[in-house]
């Protein structure tokens, strides 16, 4: 399974890449373009697409969307999971993607999907706790880049690691590593330093893509 789900985000962050470069003329999905009919809009949704469509191929099926999690979360005032939540209002969060086993009711692997270097410290945070606290035999978080120049590069790479060393970190947050996947893709070139930091942060081996362009 795991196997089967790294072979479909490369695939996937081949496909984005060349929709990106080709402003769409060799593939099926498409960026679309803001109203200038210059600028390419890249977000999670594209990317989200395409690795479904990959996954189906690679015989991960019994897909979910946005499927609502087994715990409850409030995020407000600092995390709280489940019933650490007390008196204050909690519910249901969502995982952007999920496969289901057989009988649909246990996950086999989750997914959150982000898009964009200024994504807020906020929706990381939560992010990684939701994959944390749910249960899943593969956990996997996948990124793409439009492009990042050093000062965007410095404030993502503080929004993250932030994210680490408040209540992710004291909380005994994301133990079991031998299961994650950390999918990062980048359409244009990105230092290898960039890898290096998140690689030792999350202790977690980054499958990668990064095109030959300028």
């Amino acid at each position: 399974m795991k196997k089967n789900i790294e072979k479909s985000i490369y695939s996937t962050f081949e496909e984005l890449t060349t929709m990106y470069w080709s402003n769409n003329n060799d593939t099926s999905i498409a960026f679309p373009f803001y109203a200038d009919k210059q600028t390419i809009r890249v977000s999670e949704q594209e990317l989200r697409i395409c690795l479904i469509k990959n996954l189906l191929q690679n015989e991960c099926s019994r897909i979910s969307v946005e499927t609502p999690t087994r715990r409850n979360y409030r995020f407000k005032g600092g995390v709280r999971v489940g019933d650490d939540c007390g008196q204050e209002r909690s519910e249901s969060a969502r995982i952007d993607l999920t496969l289901l086993d057989k009988t649909k009711k246990k996950c086999e692997a989750i997914f959150e999907l982000k898009a964009h270097a200024r994504t807020k410290k906020i929706d990381l945070y939560q992010d990684f706790v939701k994959l944390s606290m749910e249960e899943a035999e593969t956990k996997c978080f996948v990124m793409i880049f439009e492009g990042m120049n050093d000062k965007q590069r410095k404030h993502f790479l503080k929004r993250f690691n932030d994210c680490f060393s408040d209540e992710i970190d004291k909380n005994g947050y994301l133990k079991d590593k031998k299961n994650e996947i950390l999918g990062m893709c980048y359409f244009h070139d990105i230092k290898r330093e960039f890898d290096k930091r998140f690689s030792e942060q999350l202790k977690t081996e980054i499958l990668n893509y990064e095109p030959d362009h300028p």
